[in-house]
């Protein structure tokens, strides 16, 4: 943790100077004052795409420590994918108070993953954030089967938090360069933790469910210096405990030139899929341009350059087909299985639907 301690405190002084430099990024969308009670003290910026159908997908996206809503917005382009197939987003923005997952004082914005006070179901940050679900359910039409979640670094920690906290509300996830849910244990013992342990730590926030658990993408950089080299590896443990997998992957797959991807399946449905990159830091994968598949920007503003890299991937698109977001939206609200995006006879369904 002291070198992760380090490069934050780096990085906050670097991205003061970034923003009086530069300015802030893009409008991630609008911003949305009176959501609820907002005990978690977050911010919350909508974007609503024209000519959403009724019963549409929602996704919420968290950022990376001392980011902002605008700069994650401006990385990851989920407003290009939204337009694209016709869902909503929601970018949550932690203020201020500095930064308890890391426990350093001079981090301004960060989700506060490690804090029970906020992790836990009902409580702070967590509750802020189903607030911002629930505004959205009551001021729009939206399909409760298609709600998901993604977050870069901090953010992908206070999503695999959210899972834990509601498997009942989020269809599925995407974590980028984060880490498993630690529970009230943190990381003590990690190292040792046998695959009972990873589950009873996820099942911490919410014991009483018994229904399955939210599919999975995530990524990690084999160049991250920023997070604990463990993390990678304590989020797949922790991701196969609670689908009770054991074993290696059931394929793997190399995208030339820089990615293996590992597919775990259970039961016929993919619940784990794990993008291990060579190339790449503590940065969200991109891969500017206009094709089908490309997306996603470095930036120019400094200290921003350096949470996004080309790396001819741009992972926002592989978690919004993971999701099945490029299928109509259209289905009853509710529904198990939206209409529209059944697959004919013999084919696979989305693989984190």
């Amino acid at each position: 943790m002291r070198l992760i301690a380090i490069g934050m405190i780096f990085t906050t002084l670097m991205l003061h100077v970034a923003i009086a430099m530069a300015g802030e990024p893009e409008d991630p969308g609008t911003k949305i004052e009176n959501f609820g009670t907002n005990p978690g003290s977050l911010g919350m910026y909508l974007y609503a795409p024209e000519d959403v159908p009724q019963n549409a997908p929602l996704v919420l996206s968290l950022h990376g420590s001392n980011m902002t809503a605008a700069g994650q917005a401006e990385i990851t382009h989920w407003a290009k994918l939204a337009d694209a197939w016709k869902f909503y987003v929601v970018h949550v923005e932690a203020l201020s108070g500095g930064c308890h997952s890391y426990g350093n004082p001079m981090l301004v914005t960060c989700f506060n993953s490690t804090d029970p006070g906020n992790y836990k179901r009902g409580m702070g940050e967590a509750a802020s954030i189903m607030e911002m679900v629930d505004y959205v359910r009551n001021n729009y039409s939206i399909n409760n089967k298609r709600i998901y979640i993604t977050g870069f670094s901090s953010g992908g920690l206070m999503s695999m938090a959210m899972i834990a906290a509601y498997p009942d509300v989020f269809a599925s996830g995407g974590i980028i360069a984060g880490g498993p849910f630690f529970g009230d244990l943190g990381e003590d013992d990690a190292d040792t933790a046998t695959p009972e342990e990873w589950k009873a730590r996820f099942q911490e926030s919410y014991p009483e469910y018994e229904g399955e658990y939210p599919p999975v993408l995530f990524y990690a950089g084999q160049k991250d210096i920023m997070l604990p080299s463990g993390y990678p590896q304590y989020l797949l443990s922790q991701l196969k405990a609670i689908h009770g997998i054991e074993g290696d992957a059931d394929t793997t797959e190399t995208v030339e030139p820089y990615t293996t991807i590992n597919t775990y399946v259970k039961d016929g449905k993919t619940v784990i899929k794990h993008y291990d990159i060579s190339n790449i830091g503590h940065a969200i994968p991109v891969d500017p341009g206009n094709g089908e598949e490309q997306g996603g920007l470095v930036p120019f503003k400094f200290m921003y350059a350096m949470l996004a890299k080309d790396v001819d991937l741009y992972l926002p698109y592989h978690i919004a087909k993971f999701w099945g977001l490029d299928q109509p939206a259209d289905g009853e609200e509710g529904s198990e299985e939206p209409e529209g995006s059944e697959e004919p006879e013999g084919s696979e369904e989305p693989e984190g639907s």
